[in-house]
């Protein structure tokens, strides 16, 4: 993937021991992986289609400075509030990779880290729109499931 990559680790317990029970009793991971990816695309574009200004964990983002907000307008006022959606160029670039036991989820755009984690240097808050929210979580026990049986 080029650009960044960017490594989330979901803490749940639950979600953790039934992707270890994949690996364990699946010989190839990869079609329940490949599900995975294709549902966290969908779950992270809806996001951005829906004009949610949170990340997945439901945690608000930083609204716009005022400095900022009003160059913006300047440039296209019908899209000048939304936050991570100004071109639609973040969300059209999402994708996911396999590797033999690996799902990465990210975007080929270099600025994707940025906004990710924040840049204090730069005063650009964090916006995390990549990870997994609770309706990720269940939905990929789903899917484990369907696949372990």
């Amino acid at each position: 993937m080029a650009g960044v990559r960017i490594d989330i680790k979901y803490e749940d317990e639950v979600v953790t021991m039934r992707l270890e029970e994949l690996i364990r009793r699946v010989a190839d991971p990869q079609p329940a992986l490949r599900e995975i990816g294709e549902a966290l695309l969908i779950s992270t574009r809806e996001r951005f289609a829906a004009g949610k200004l949170h990340g997945p964990d439901g945690e608000k983002w930083v609204p716009l400075n005022a400095k900022y907000l009003a160059r913006k307008r300047r440039k296209k006022k019908d899209k000048a509030d939304l936050i991570l959606t100004y071109e639609g160029t973040l969300k059209d670039q999402l994708s996911y990779q396999l590797d033999e036991y690996d799902l990465l989820l990210g975007s080929a755009e270099v600025y994707a880290a940025t906004h990710q984690f924040g840049d204090s240097t730069r005063g650009i808050p964090q916006r995390e729109f990549l990870g997994l929210s609770d309706e990720d979580a269940t939905e990929i026990q789903e899917i484990i499931t369907d696949h372990l049986e």
